[in-house]
């Protein structure tokens, strides 16, 4: 199957991802988008539009294509070739520069521990940093990158109040277990996002202030600790773009003083964003 690797002149990160390839063996042609490239690439990007990511500052790269699927960012391309038993690891970041982010700990397969801590490896063998997030499950993953020396921030996305992650089918636990683990990262926060939810009725709202004191007390009895840093954030309804949320009003920061009032009760660190 042939590959193409569409790279950009002086892009430091795609030297890192070509270097990959070639290590595992995969042939690849290398079109560098400012050169010799650009008209090929303009080509792909027209009749592949819509599987390529192009964020606030244009189109992340390299871009990777076998024919078939079509694999962009550092960590995305790297992680794919390794092995597609990582793939749900791997997703798009906005971070650049010697930073590799999109690195979901709790959306791939525990399994596949093995094979992520292999990217990962070539990765920081490169000089790559890495932000990392998780929503609470896969706290094994979690122990062997620490005991690897794998990550260098963690951030918790904390869903909801324990009643919450019970009726998802989350297993409390290995939530209580991950609370546990991120602050043993160098680099470490738990986020909660002030986000929509629809209650039992159908109403759909956002999470109340009263809710987000509960998810502090949470992570307080859970880790035995209030001194954690906490930090609330508005949920953006534009970018989530569900006709569900049609009738709510977008937060700022300045709405979510109440939030972090409640939040305060039991971690005494919580900061608006």
């Amino acid at each position: 199957m042939a590959v193409t690797i569409y790279t950009a002149t002086g892009c430091a990160r795609c030297k890192v991802a070509k270097k990959y390839l070639a290590q595992k063996g995969i042939e690849y042609t290398d079109l560098d988008i400012k050169a010799e490239g650009k008209d090929e690439f303009n080509r792909f990007y027209r009749e592949n539009r819509k599987s390529v990511y192009r964020g606030p500052d244009g189109i992340e790269f390299p871009v990777f294509f076998d024919g078939q699927v079509v694999k962009q960012g550092l960590g995305v391309v790297v992680g794919h070739a390794c092995s597609e038993k990582i793939a749900g690891f791997f997703g798009i970041g906005r971070l650049h520069g010697e930073w590799v982010d999109g690195i979901h700990i709790s959306e791939g397969e525990p399994e596949a521990i093995d094979e992520l801590v292999e990217a990962l490896t070539y990765l920081k063998s490169a000089g790559m940093k890495f932000e990392m997030d998780t929503d609470g499950r896969n706290p094994q993953v979690l122990e062997r990158l620490l005991a690897e020396g794998l990550g260098d921030v963690l951030i918790m996305r904390l869903m909801g109040t324990k009643d919450m992650y019970d009726a998802q089918g989350y297993d409390l636990a290995e939530v209580e277990k991950t609370m546990n683990l991120v602050p043993q990262f160098a680099e470490h926060r738990f986020e909660l996002v002030v986000r929509p939810v629809e209650r039992e009725n159908g109403v759909i709202e956002y999470l109340k202030p009263e809710e987000a004191g509960e998810i502090a007390a949470w992570l307080k009895e859970a880790t035995g600790g209030n001194k954690h840093p906490f930090v609330l954030a508005p949920f953006d309804l534009k970018a989530a773009g569900d006709k569900r949320f049609s009738g709510l009003t977008q937060l700022e920061s300045k709405d979510l003083l109440l939030y972090r009032s409640k939040a305060r009760g039991s971690q005494v660190m919580a900061a608006t964003a």
